[in-house]
């Protein structure tokens, strides 16, 4: 998706971020370009997506809205894609072909498709949540560079060709739930010439620079992927760099068609001419994107007027009809989207399970504060929400105010099923120390109709492995196999409500539990077609860790104990970058943890599970700052 091989040339474009809040653009507008999040969302949901349930993806979508709109402060203005650009036409074959191979591999993920259904229930999802939210005369793309432009504001998008329509700033994500992200800033002042000989070009000549490299390097808009094949970086560079005056289509190419003719014929490229145009129309298709404007007038990207506002432009920029075709939609999907109008707050709240005789849902009510609770009283509230329970009183204080503070900003609580003796969260055979990996799992995989989609898909994956044969239970081998796990991925992946990622004592928490939990079972399964691993793993917890304090029947201390399954996903790696080729771990996904009530795994014993499963991580990288 956007410009091939074009963010890494430009200053920041190596550099990520892992905070959206950190952003501090409280109170500030913020375009956002909704196609690849709301990927994103049904990715994560591939089996449901595909099948028609759109829930737990507009769950997602929903929750992440929220967190933008009330912890973040965000004023989001959101941007769904309209109608097909023609000009996309060999991309949109591209990808259909893709999606047919998809179903051929059983690769659910690689099937999944932003459909108008999907556009209009998300919008649904932002009217409820009182988010100003419109389409897209055609992409969002252009759409999103035209207001952002005007507005001078940044845009949040997965594309870059944004930096092609002229945007000077923008904030682009690889993972927007995780909120893993890069700014690219072309307004920099402090990058030296010559460090970024793109950048140096773009200063030169303005965004006609993307769109001339978008043509040879390949973009959404070019015949071929690979747009010019062999005239990459270095041969871009060198013949943008040898025109004498304007950069335009036509002199680019004559500077190709005399250093590179060879590559050019090879590409069936005849004559100067044929390269010319082939220029000129990826420059064209940036230079005249039709947008709306604010009264849904149809412009072009540069504000010239193209036809004035009708009633079906109104109608379509509102949403109220099909943003791919512009007709009003079928009586039985207008009902359907009439049915979450009534139920969209089903998708902010996280469950629907009974959570009032859950011990420490919440504080008693003849107290006014968490200051005027007793000890027993604030530890049953953090361990209710999956915290850690040791420390002062004054520290289990803060924790319980932090709680507080977010709940109070979503509204709602933070439990997600329905938490009893009975349930599979509690099941004897979790909690004994003589069960075998595949006992627990196979008891896990025949209580699945008691776990949320998420979790019940989590299970079964790994009862999959367990059933292939795939799981690794000796360390020494585990070691010599798994992928490399950054620091970073730790302290993102570390979610603990009330610890500060500005204080030390994430570090010396996780240290403490790496080095005296007893991990009594420890299991891997690496999936290398997917790229993703399964992690189980079995732990009897320290007091230091423990979040009981409770005495055996011959008075001798009784130690908690939790079981954790976990998805990570890694990539390739060489060794001639990582010198090593096992991969590195770049997300964690999926997660379940039987000592945390809600189950969800969000916790610091994620975090011990993954350590265990790497050498790459010594315990003195956790005690520098962060």
């Amino acid at each position: 998706m956007g410009i091939n091989d074009l963010l890494s040339r430009l200053p920041g474009g190596s550099e990520y971020n892992y905070s959206f809040f950190e952003l501090g653009w409280r109170g500030k507008t913020v375009h956002i370009d909704a196609a690849g999040a709301l990927f994103e969302c049904a990715a994560a949901f591939a089996s449901d997506f595909i099948s028609g349930n759109h829930t737990p993806a507009l769950v997602v979508w929903a929750r992440k809205l929220v967190y933008l709109r009330s912890i973040c402060g965000w004023n989001m203005v959101v941007y769904m894609d309209g109608r097909t650009n023609p000009a996309k036409q060999f991309e949109d074959e591209r990808r259909t072909q893709r999606r047919l191979e998809a179903v051929e591999r059983n690769d659910l993920r690689g099937q999944i498709k932003n459909t108008p259904e999907y556009y209009a229930e998300a919008m649904e999802v932002c009217k409820f949540l009182n988010i100003d939210v419109r389409v897209a005369h055609d992409e969002a793309d252009p759409q999103v560079s035209y207001v952002s432009i005007k507005g001078l504001c940044i845009p949040v998008t997965i594309d870059s060709d944004l930096l092609a329509y002229g945007v000077p700033k923008i904030c682009i994500f690889k993972l927007f739930e995780k909120e893993v992200f890069r700014i690219i800033d072309l307004t920099r002042d402090d990058v030296e010439e010559g460090e970024y000989k793109l950048f140096d070009l773009y200063k030169a000549h303005g965004a006609i620079t993307f769109q001339l490299y978008a043509g040879c390097l390949g973009c959404d808009f070019t015949a071929v992927r690979s747009g010019i094949k062999g005239i990459g970086y270095e041969k871009f560079i060198e013949a943008a760099a040898a025109v004498d005056g304007q950069l335009t289509a036509a002199t680019l190419a004559a500077s190709l068609w005399r250093s590179f003719p060879q590559i050019l014929e090879k590409n069936s490229f005849d004559n100067l001419t044929g390269v010319e145009a082939h220029l000129q129309e990826v420059v064209d298709v940036y230079a005249q994107g039709k947008v709306y404007d604010s009264e849904a007038n149809i412009r072009d990207i540069n504000d010239k007027l193209i036809s004035p506002a009708s009633p079906q432009t109104k109608q379509h920029m509102s949403g109220t009809v099909n943003c791919r075709t512009g007709e009003p939609h079928p009586q039985p999907f207008r009902e359907k989207l009439l049915s979450l109008q009534r139920n969209c707050n089903q998708l902010i709240a996280t469950t629907a399970a009974d959570v009032s005789n859950i011990e420490g849902i919440r504080l008693p009510a003849s107290r006014e504060s968490p200051v005027n609770c007793n000890v027993t009283e604030l530890r049953n509230f953090i361990a209710c929400r999956g915290g850690k329970v040791g420390g002062t009183k004054n520290e289990l204080v803060k924790t319980v105010k932090a709680n507080q503070f977010l709940e109070k900003q979503v509204s709602r609580n933070y439990v997600q099923r329905d938490v009893n003796k009975e349930g599979s969260l509690f099941h004897k055979s979790i909690n004994s120390t003589s069960s075998s990996m595949a006992q627990i799992l196979t008891d896990l995989h025949s209580n699945g109709n008691k776990f949320d989609t998420k979790t019940r898909g989590l299970i079964a994956l790994a009862f999959r492995c367990h059933e292939q044969g795939l799981f690794e239970e000796e360390y020494a081998n585990i070691a010599r196999v798994s992928p490399e796990l950054p620091p970073d991925l730790i302290y993102r992946s570390y979610a603990h409500v009330g610890m500060s990622l500005q204080q030390k004592s994430i570090a010396d928490s996780l240290k403490r539990m790496f080095m005296a939990n007893e991990v009594t079972c420890h299991a891997l399964a690496l999936l290398p077609e997917e790229r993703r691993a399964i992690i189980f793993t079995k732990c009897i917890a320290s007091m230091k860790a423990d979040e009981k304090r409770e005495k055996t029947a011959d008075n001798q201390t009784k130690k908690d104990e939790y079981t954790q399954l976990i998805e990570l996903l890694y990539e390739d790696t060489d060794r001639e970058t990582s010198r090593h080729d096992l991969g590195v771990f770049v997300k964690v996904g999926r997660t379940y943890c039987t000592k945390c009530v809600a189950g969800q795994g969000d916790c610091r014993h994620k975090i011990g599970a993954c350590h265990t499963s790497t050498p790459y991580l010594c315990l003195v990288q956790l005690g520098k700052d962060i």
